[in-house]
């Protein structure tokens, strides 16, 4: 009998789920797989027949050519089809006609396709230890299920997810001390749910879940009620496409058996417990709801598993690639020509929602460019134009004043090249970089937001932005180590300034204090110092769609209604950024973070006032290695650098200056992009 999970190995589990299954009288299961050349439509016929979620892909099976090609769910299918239709399809004719020839297509569609997740960790042999297998396998690469070899590596059935929780509830010991503790005090109850209404079109939830990088959603109805949840595995057997037209609702009624009802439990459950429904049910998630049965958070298989084995990660083992493959679905990135003026560049990033993009000319690379750049360089044009900035009185009505030679600095700029507002191309790294350099040498020393990421053979792969490391952070929190669980006062950052502005003041006057005190954003304030809303250079956005609402209101221009002269100043709908207290952990923080796109969250106290922040520039300072808290720059690497040829390889270290006292005495960098 194993002591603790360390001794348990995958043919423990493999030989309890067989034993099980024929104790409760069920057929033993056979190793059910498809060929490479078999089409897409038979897989999914296969999963629906099996009532199986994936299926492993092998050539020559039982012969001594067999070959292992991987292993394709029907998140893979879905993503293919959502991929290929792209953003604004309906469904139509042509859209059945383009689903309906995908299908036909043979599995090596798939596996060659730009979305699939490469198979190099869905197989375990049989005398791997479970904490490894789930390591490398589940928690990594959150697969649902993967292939099990013998030592020949001849494959001989499949484990999933359930299996493995389902040892865990026969054996609860195994749980060690946390199996009493409350899946709240774990941490379990921190992920929010991905919900859709009941009345979309199915074919529609299928593709936000694409776009967003969800396997699956949960169901509301018009009362906001937890109706029950999808995923891509509800269309597994499908032969008629046509129910991509359907409302979620009408779906699952018709189809009951593939939408059993959701397993609640309360945020008090013990891991124990939860464990326990969840196998009792054959689940793969639960849900915490609120006092009206609203869903409030998820808990996955994978979280449970991530709260029992740790993923391995660390600063120093984490490369670039691993970001990039976590991520999911390739994301899309712009690059712009240096020729290219700073007004179609700010009008494209604010269309695609980017802050900034790669710079290429001739093959050269100049660096990042993007949405704060080229605000500094307009106001710094204004303030030589105008000095000062409008009273409240100019606003009275909701109505404002444009200057004259705001427009004219304003065409200045417009027509300016890129490239004369990028400031140096030190914002790159290679795939092979570990996490622990990549932050090291370009995130923390240069304040930069986002870097081109090149491959090893000098090719631009991709754009990694800071928000991809945090999301990266929030899977696999472990990498905190023991700060993951301790709270924000503990931790220091209760000593963060907060620069604040009052929601009556101009967006350009925020600008001007973010620009001047180097942040990133800035809180802003009601008339009783109670956090409102916050200023940050996603808004920068707004000013290239709406140039004169840079002398508006902040009130105005962040409100939520469309009329907001109809409010009294202070009770102007708006957006909210990411709070939290200082008892909150550092490991909270960084998941809701990861959830928004907000660059930090502010600390508030009793009175909603906030009283420090935590940006993910300090929290990457906070978690670095020792020695190293001290390489960011003072002047940012604004020094003109020659352009990198992308069939560079590899690139030079940047150069590194003065080092800063302290995280907590230092201000936050505004990013170059």
């Amino acid at each position: 009998m194993a002591k603790s999970l360390d001794d348990v190995t995958v043919k423990d589990v493999f030989k309890f789920i067989h034993t099980k299954r024929k104790a409760e009288g069920e057929p033993k299961e056979e190793l059910i797989l498809a060929t490479p050349e078999d089409k897409i439509e038979t897989a999914s016929k296969l999963m629906g027949i099996h009532g199986y979620l994936s299926l492993p892909i092998i050539s020559n099976y039982g012969t001594p050519q067999e070959k292992y090609h991987g292993m394709v769910d029907m998140v893979d299918i879905v993503n293919v089809v959502m991929s290929e239709l792209g953003e604004g399809a309906t469904m139509d004719d042509g859209d059945m006609a383009l689903v309906t020839g995908i299908m036909e297509q043979p599995l090596t569609y798939i596996l060659n396709h730009a979305t699939y997740r490469v198979a190099d960790n869905d197989r375990v042999t049989l005398d791997q230890g479970l904490p490894d297998a789930v390591r490398y396998t589940f928690i990594r690469n959150s697969f649902f299920r993967v292939t099990v070899c013998d030592a020949s590596g001849h494959a001989i059935g499949v484990l999933s997810q359930s299996d493995i929780v389902a040892y865990l509830d026969r054996y609860p010991y195994l749980l060690g001390p946390k199996a009493t503790q409350s899946v709240q005090a774990l941490g379990l109850c921190t992920y929010e749910v991905p919900k859709v209404k009941e009345d979309v079109p199915l074919f529609q939830v299928l593709q936000h879940m694409f776009e967003v990088g969800k396997v699956e959603v949960a169901v509301v109805n018009a009362a906001g009620k937890l109706a029950g949840s999808t995923n891509a595995g509800a269309l597994r057997g499908q032969t008629d496409l046509q129910v991509l037209k359907q409302t979620v609702k009408q779906y699952m009624q018709e189809r009951p058996q593939l939408f059993p009802a959701p397993v609640l439990v309360k945020a008090s459950d013990s891991l124990k417990g939860v464990v326990s429904k969840v196998s009792m049910e054959r689940a793969v998630r639960a849900y915490t709801v609120d006092a009206q049965q609203r869903p409030v958070h998820v808990i996955t298989l994978n979280a449970i598993l991530s709260c029992l084995i740790n993923s391995g990660w660390e600063l120093n083992n984490v490369t670039m690639a691993d970001v990039i493959k976590a991520r999911g679905k390739p994301p899309k990135h712009v690059v712009f020509d240096s020729d290219t003026s700073c007004g179609e560049v700010l009008t494209t990033l604010s269309k695609e929602g980017f802050i900034s993009a790669p710079i290429i000319h001739r093959d050269q690379f100049f660096g990042m460019a993007g949405v704060w750049q080229i605000m500094e360089d307009l106001l710094d044009l204004m303030d030589k134009k105008v000095q000062g900035s409008l009273q409240e009185k100019d606003h009275a009505a909701g109505g404002y004043q444009h200057a004259m030679n705001d427009r004219v600095a304003k065409d200045l700029l417009w027509k300016k090249p890129v490239r004369d507002v990028t400031r140096t191309n030190a914002d790159r790294a290679v795939e092979s970089d570990s996490l622990a350099d990549v932050l090291t040498k370009t995130f923390l020393a240069h304040g930069f937001s986002r870097i081109t990421v090149f491959g090893t053979t000098g090719q631009l792969k991709t754009v990694v932005s800071i928000r991809d490391i945090c999301k990266f952070i929030a899977k696999f929190p472990d990498i905190l180590g023991e700060r993951a669980d301790m709270s924000l006062e503990a931790l220091g950052f209760l000593q963060r300034r907060v620069w604040t502005v009052n929601q009556k003041d101009t967006m350009m006057h925020a600008f001007r204090m973010m620009r001047d005190h180097k942040n990133k954003s800035v809180a802003v304030i009601n008339s009783k110092g109670q956090l409102v809303t916050s200023v940050t250079i996603m808004d920068v956005w707004g000013i290239s769609r709406d140039f004169m609402g840079l002398r508006q209101m902040i009130a105005f221009f962040k409100s939520q209604v469309p009329d907001p002269e109809d409010y009294e100043p202070d009770n102007i709908p708006l957006p909210m950024p990411p709070t939290c207290t200082p008892e909150t952990t550092l490991k909270e923080v960084m998941i809701s973070l990861a959830q928004t796109r907000a660059p930090c969250a502010y600390i508030v106290d009793e009175m909603k006032a906030p009283i420090a922040k935590v940006t993910l520039t300090d929290v990457f300072t906070l978690m670095n290695r020792p020695g190293t808290e001290g390489l960011r720059k003072d002047d940012f690497g604004h020094l003109p650098q020659p352009p990198v040829p992308l069939t560079t390889p590899t690139h030079p270290p940047p150069p590194l200056s003065a080092t800063l006292a302290s995280l907590l005495e230092s201000s936050e960098t505004t990013p170059n992009h």
